[in-house]
């Protein structure tokens, strides 16, 4: 399924990465992947260490999705958690 481009709203340019971008859509949480990071995408998911940073709590449940979104080849879903902050937010003694 192709998701609209015009649908998705991009959490922040300053938080997007090497591998892609992370976006919300339909009150969900993606991370759009760029085609020369698949591999190492797909490897990270075949490895299992994603399984077992979510058993211990230190990573969202994180899969792959049959979506299509113009511009990425791979697009994640994230189990959606409680608030999202960012360092930038934390006073210095948090």
């Amino acid at each position: 399924m192709r998701i609209k481009y015009e649908e998705v709203r991009f959490l922040s340019i300053q938080n997007r990465d090497e591998l892609g971008a992370v976006f919300m859509w339909e009150g969900r949480i993606f991370r759009a992947i760029y085609e020369d990071s698949v591999q190492k995408v797909q490897d990270i998911l075949d490895s299992g260490m994603l399984e077992e940073m979510v058993d211990e709590g230190l990573f969202p449940k994180t899969w792959a999705t049959k979506y299509e979104l113009k511009g990425y080849s791979l697009i994640l879903e994230h189990e959606k958690v409680g608030s999202v902050t960012y360092p930038f937010e934390w006073s210095f003694s948090m």
